[in-house]
């Protein structure tokens, strides 16, 4: 969790014991465009256009 949160993936917030932890918005599209990007075949990159 400590490299997701310190990527910006992860937004975290202490409340006593615990930690809550969330996608961070700005992460999350981060994280959609590099997933789409690596499950992606290489000859429907150039194609669609979408990376």
């Amino acid at each position: 969790m400590k490299i997701l949160c310190e990527s910006g993936l992860v937004a975290s917030r202490p409340d006593g014991k615990w930690t809550h932890y969330r996608l961070d918005p700005a992460g999350r599209e981060v994280a959609i465009r590099l997933l789409k990007e690596l499950t992606t075949p290489v000859g429907e990159q150039a194609t669609t256009g979408t990376v």
